[in-house]
């Protein structure tokens, strides 16, 4: 594999969703390749960071507005909170 060809499976190997055969030749590359070994345990550290992180609950104000407005109103709930941990995740320094 080449240093680009790895790069762009960083997130597959990470996720574990690469095949034996993909993983075992990530794993030949980053042996020999001490650039791609480095951004590999760097992608490896954010993800712990990340994963570390507690998720900010909605404020109960935006929960208790589309609560009892109906089915539709669900999806609009579910955006709100998606929005508020996007908000949450702006201000973040990782």
């Amino acid at each position: 594999m080449t240093c680009g060809e790895i790069q762009k499976a960083f997130s597959s190997y990470l996720d574990d969703q690469l095949s034996l055969a993909e993983r075992a030749a990530c794993d030949t590359h980053l042996q020999g390749c001490p650039v791609c070994r480095a951004q590999m345990a760097e992608s490896r550290l954010i993800l712990r960071r990340f994963a570390a992180l507690r998720r900010p609950a909605a404020p109960r104000v935006v929960d208790l507005q589309v609560k009892d407005d109906g089915d539709d109103d669900l999806v609009l709930r579910h955006d709100l909170q998606h929005l508020w941990a996007g908000l949450a995740s702006d201000n973040l320094n990782v």
